[in-house]
């Protein structure tokens, strides 16, 4: 790195852009401070900037690969993204009770808990967290969530209100004329 960039001068303060007067011109100093070459000060700098480098490499690299393994999950699993979307809400209303100073009502709906093409165990975790979770919340809170495959455990409870829906038997019917 010396060798590189030793003989380079300035004239110009990097830090304030003032110009600088003429330094010592011996190859016993460095340019700008001129601190003695042979004090070995320099060698022990370099080789600090080269390991933080180095480490600054290897957590770039092991970021960089982390978020290429994200992203071939996130293209091959739908139904990652409904519960990260559905948690995320989650999380939100969790906050608000929690923290006075939130301005978030203690209210959320969610729609499609079983979207994505999401499996019937996942959907039903799902549900069972949503429930656990609110059941922790020491403050009133509403939340409503739909979908077409309850947790078994959660049908008959006082958490479920109104009917089941059927193509047969639908939300809204609409009288023929």
């Amino acid at each position: 790195m010396r060798s590189y960039f030793g003989n380079m001068r300035f004239r110009f303060c990097p830090s304030c852009l003032s110009e600088l007067p003429e330094a010592r011109a011996d190859a016993a100093h460095w340019h700008l401070c001129t601190t003695p070459l042979g004090d070995g000060r320099g060698d022990t700098q370099l080789l600090s900037m080269r390991n933080e480098l180095s480490i600054q490499l290897k957590e770039s690299t092991s970021l960089i690969e982390s978020r290429a393994s994200t992203s071939t999950t996130r293209a091959t699993s739908e139904s990652s993204a409904v519960v990260l979307r559905h948690i995320f809400h989650l999380a939100l209303l969790t906050a608000s009770v929690r923290k006075p100073f939130m301005r978030v009502p203690r209210f959320i709906m969610l729609d499609g808990i079983d979207d994505g093409g999401m499996e019937e165990e996942r959907s039903h975790r799902l549900q069972q967290i949503i429930v656990d979770e609110c059941t922790a919340y020491e403050f009133e809170s509403q939340v409503i969530f739909a979908t077409s495959d309850i947790n078994s455990a959660l049908e008959e409870s006082n958490l479920v209100v109104g009917r089941f829906f059927t193509p047969e038997a639908r939300s809204l019917d609409v009288l023929a004329g």
